[in-house]
């Protein structure tokens, strides 16, 4: 009997080791999805890309090799054995697809300018991306967020229905027929954006040595660069955008744009 259970152990912890390296495969490549395309820097801060990436390595890369390492026996009929591990193996896929389903429907897909800050919009988001009319502009990205703006209303009763809008909670950065390109809101943003120079001298330490940090890590100089607010969803005053005088984004540092 100790045999038995001796040789049990054994090869359910050989099945579990080889079910654990495909799980590591795996959850590596949702891994090189995630950060490397859908949650590039800043966003995978900002939205929760981690805890969410996080999540799913915990169910597929360690509760399926344990549910592994329980039904596996090398005394089972061969096809109670395949039962089982399909049984697992369907667990653990539809885990996954769900996993990834929740992360795509976070996943940022627009920076946008919007009046004196910069907004970033997830797919969830989205109103207006199932019109047929839209163009490359307008519609919703796989291939990371677009950096984009908002342009002014065409009428009396688009500035009508954006009012209703944003009483429900719609702003106009989440109408996806209302983007246009970056560059279309250069002379806004130029307008708006203010010295980086000024938010760091109302501040103190930790703030201060982030806004440095970062500038280093760019290789600019605080007389040259001039910021906005980012805000998401989640939060409204964590991170700022770094620009240039002509209104170019040369990065972000977390630190809150608005004013205390």
């Amino acid at each position: 009997m100790m045999m038995e259970t001796g040789i049990r152990i054994r090869a359910a912890l050989k099945a579990t080791l080889i079910h654990t390296s495909i799980s590591i495969a795996v959850s590596a490549s949702v891994a090189i999805l995630v950060f490397g395309v859908w949650y590039p820097f800043p966003y995978r801060d900002l939205m929760g890309g981690f805890q969410l990436v996080g999540l799913i390595i915990a169910i597929d890369a360690v509760c399926g090799p344990f549910l592994t390492l329980l039904l596996y026996s090398p005394y089972k009929r061969r096809a109670t054995l395949i039962f089982d591990l399909s049984v697992v193996g369907l667990l653990q896929l539809a885990a996954l697809l769900y996993g990834l389903y929740i992360i795509a429907q976070a996943r940022p897909v627009a920076l946008v300018f919007e009046v004196d800050r910069f907004v970033v919009v997830s797919a969830a988001q989205v109103v207006g991306r199932v019109e047929r009319q839209l163009t490359a502009i307008n519609q919703v990205s796989w291939w990371g967020p677009k950096t984009l703006s908002v342009r002014e209303p065409r009428n009396t009763q688009e500035r009508i229905n954006s009012l209703e809008l944003s009483l429900q909670g719609v702003e106009p950065s989440a109408l996806s027929t209302w983007w246009q390109p970056y560059e279309s809101s250069l002379d806004s943003i130029q307008k708006r954006m203010k010295p980086l120079r000024n938010l760091y001298e109302n501040r103190g330490n930790p703030d201060q040595t982030k806004i440095m940090t970062s500038l280093k890590e760019l290789g600019l100089l605080l007389d040259l660069v001039y910021y906005l607010p980012l805000v998401t969803q989640k939060s409204l005053e964590s991170c700022i955008v770094l620009l240039d005088r002509q209104g170019k984004i040369l990065g972000f540092t977390f630190v809150n744009g608005f004013d205390d």
